[in-house]
């Protein structure tokens, strides 16, 4: 499937990054999650598709590339310079990691997939992890959540703070679809998923994230309570 259709390959990297200690909760490999195996499967399949073909067949254009490329310089050096070398240069790896996805999204992404599939992907991916935390935390499962002086929800992620992030970041974008779908059901749904994100926020017992929370509901409100009507009300 991931030969045939690579691009395939590159949502369900997406759709997985909520899911990330899926594999560590198996007893299977936990450096080893689904998305970076998908990740390596597709970085070997652009590096063989420019051999074979002798040249670059896809369109890696960006102005962002002169940015980064002095980001990561800068990086370089004071991970060189650093008292933390390790540490440092941990970090450098996770920032080449972070560049060979931006190459990825640039060689698998289209503006339809940009602009409908991909916001759609990680609103339900990031919903299906909070509705899995929410029942993990009532029902105190030890996979789903995480109890070092109080009980914190985490669902699939591993991490309450990360998985907080996560659910934070989804909030404009179902916000965006309850505002734009026009199927009734949709709208249900997205409205189900709005509560459910700000639930897993409150259930992960992030401090940071509360604050970015009240933050992001007081932008959303901005930007969308002119459109209410009282019949929503």
């Amino acid at each position: 499937i991931l030969i045939r259709y690579p691009q395939f390959g590159y949502y369900l990297i997406i759709f997985f990054i909520p899911f990330d200690a899926i594999m560590g909760a198996l007893g299977i490999a936990e450096f080893l999650t689904i998305s970076k195996f998908v990740g390596i499967w597709l970085v070997i399949y652009v590096i063989f598709r420019t051999f074979i073909d002798r040249a670059s067949p896809f369109d890696l254009k960006s102005n962002l590339w002169p940015l980064l490329f002095y980001f990561f310089i800068v990086n370089l050096i004071s991970a060189a310079t650093s008292d933390y070398t390790l540490l440092s240069f941990d970090n450098i790896r996770q920032l080449f990691t972070a560049y060979l996805f931006y190459t990825l999204t640039l060689v698998f992404i289209t503006e339809k997939g940009f602009r409908t599939t991909l916001p759609t992907l990680v609103t339900f991916s990031v919903t299906l992890n909070a509705v899995l935390s929410v029942i993990g935390f009532i029902f105190l499962l030890p996979v789903l959540s995480s109890k070092s002086d109080i009980l914190r929800a985490t669902g699939f992620s591993g991490d309450p703070n990360f998985f907080a992030s996560m659910s934070l970041f989804v909030l404009p974008l179902i916000a965006c679809q309850i505002k734009t779908n026009e199927k009734p059901t949709l709208r249900l749904f997205f409205i189900a998923a709005f509560f459910i994100a700000i639930s897993a926020v409150v259930l992960s017992f992030s401090r940071s994230a509360a604050r970015v929370l009240i933050l992001v509901l007081c932008l959303l409100a901005f930007e969308h309570l002119r459109n209410l009507k009282p019949k929503h009300l």
